[in-house]
């Protein structure tokens, strides 16, 4: 008889998935086996001695195997935690990541005292931004744009999930062209900003199995951003705030973008490990011609 304990579990767990090139072995085989058995992961050292059922044993075992290939956890539990709201995830969706909530912060940051009448989440995704801003702006409404219908379902399911729905419409459109002129306060993208060649060589875990749609931004990883900056200026109020999430050692390129259409107050934010992550810019010196 193969089945075996908690503490086994995880021990076998760890082995293997280290052997194929797992670097956080032990933290997937515990969270793996916490979510098979319906628990918080501290539960496990409660009770190692606790045996595990066949069934149990058996989608352990089958979420290790899955592992091994390299498939993201967070697919594996169809889960995934941003800004501590809970997301549903699947291979529709990139999968939220810690550097992202940097956007939101930023958001929270400028319009802490101000009020809010329309945010927009454009490149949506999971729609884990959308939501984030909805937590923070409870009376406002807002927009989740994304080209892929196929994420737009997650987006609506999660939107769905948190009671949202009242207040953020979903809407497929790819790009600020459906928004009426000057209607937003702020338009935050986390866009596909990977340099197509660089797709190629990322790691398996993404390569392999995240939406390379959500990724790829063209030959310098800016073609996506340089055409949605250009519709800026129309879909902005005078007083918004435009919110963009870069790549490493792509700012000053950007920020020559934001130049180029008429932004002169522009401020960057650096992530955790001192990455200019975000673009942040102010829409009140932009002066249209007639």
């Amino acid at each position: 008889d193969m089945r075996g304990s908690v503490a086994e579990c995880l021990v076998w767990a760890e082995k293997w998935l280290a052997r194929c090139g797992i670097r956080s072995a032990r933290l997937d085989a515990g969270v793996l086996l916490a979510f098979v058995l319906g628990v918080e992961r501290t539960d496990l050292a409660v009770h190692p001695e606790r045996q595990l059922d066949a069934p149990h044993y058996q989608q352990f075992e089958r979420l290790i195997r899955r592992r091994s290939q390299f498939e993201p956890v967070a697919y594996l539990t169809g889960e995934k935690e941003f800004w501590s709201l809970p997301f549903f995830v699947d291979q529709r969706v990139l999968i939220p990541r810690p550097d992202t909530e940097i956007l939101v912060e930023s958001v929270q940051k400028v319009f802490q005292n101000r009020s809010v009448e329309l945010y927009v989440d454009l490149g949506c995704g999971s729609g884990c931004i959308a939501c984030a801003l909805g937590a923070l702006f409870p009376k406002s409404r807002g927009i989740a744009i994304d080209r892929d219908e196929r994420a737009l379902r997650v987006a609506l399911k999660n939107i769905q999930a948190l009671g949202m729905d009242d207040r953020i419409e979903v809407r497929h459109a790819d790009g600020l062209g459906s928004l009426h002129d000057h209607c937003a306060d702020i338009i935050c993208a986390n866009l596909p900003y990977i340099p197509s060649a660089d797709c190629r060589r990322l790691q398996p875990d993404i390569r392999l199995y995240e939406p390379v749609s959500a990724l790829d931004g063209g030959e310098d990883g800016l073609e996506i951003i340089r055409r949605v900056v250009l519709e800026l200026p129309h879909t902005l109020k005078p007083d918004g705030y435009a919110f963009f999430e870069i790549g490493d050692g792509q700012a000053s390129m950007v920020i020559e973008m934001f130049r180029s259409v008429g932004f002169a107050r522009i401020d960057v934010e650096e992530d955790l490990s001192g990455t200019k992550r975000v673009i942040m810019a102010c829409g009140e010196k932009i002066h249209k011609e007639p």
